[in-house]
């Protein structure tokens, strides 16, 4: 059974920046992140500082699983009716980001459960929702409407634009049982 169509490659666009605005809000609200300093008297980072984050990073990205391994081609079919091709993984920053078809984007990063709640809630029209993962909340922006959870150290987020709810938050609970 079809839950909703997929939508014409206009609405790429829109998925990724509302996927790359979730990921730009829930980074600047990372506990114990500064803002950067500007100007003349700026200070520029340590080399043990830019080696540290470079390392964490790092680490991070070595952590998170293959989003395209945790919501797979033949989960999408089951969604929309249509099979979507495989998923494309491309960069987004520090998340590992599984773009599938023209429109449905699936987001995953290595994160601890404080920054998760506390990240996630600065995201656009965010609001708590259950069943998915052991913490989970909705945002909305242009690109519509996506499920972010998180579960075992993972954050895992899909966007489905023009998707319903249930049918993100079901490919949300399938990926995060496979972390």
């Amino acid at each position: 059974m079809r839950i909703f169509p997929l939508l014409p490659a206009a609405a790429l666009a829109l998925a990724l920046a509302l996927a790359l605005a979730l990921a730009l809000a829930a980074c600047s609200a990372v506990p114990g992140a500064t803002p950067a300093s500007s100007g003349a008297g700026a200070a520029s980072p340590s080399p043990h500082e830019s080696t540290t984050a470079s390392a964490v990073a790092t680490a991070a990205a070595a952590a998170t699983p293959d989003p395209c391994g945790l919501v797979t081609e033949a989960d999408i079919t089951s969604v929309t009716g249509a099979d979507p091709g495989p998923g494309r993984a491309t960069p987004a920053g520090v998340y590992q980001a599984c773009v599938y078809g023209k429109a449905v984007i699936v987001t995953a990063r290595a994160i601890d459960r404080a920054t998760f709640d506390t990240s996630s809630m600065q995201n656009p029209g965010a609001q708590r929702i259950t069943g998915a993962g052991d913490a989970a909340v909705t945002a909305t922006g242009d690109g519509g409407t996506a499920v972010i959870a998180w579960h075992k150290g993972v954050e895992l987020n899909v966007l489905i634009p023009g998707g319903t709810v249930d049918a993100e938050k079901y490919l949300v609970a399938r990926g995060l049982d496979r972390v």
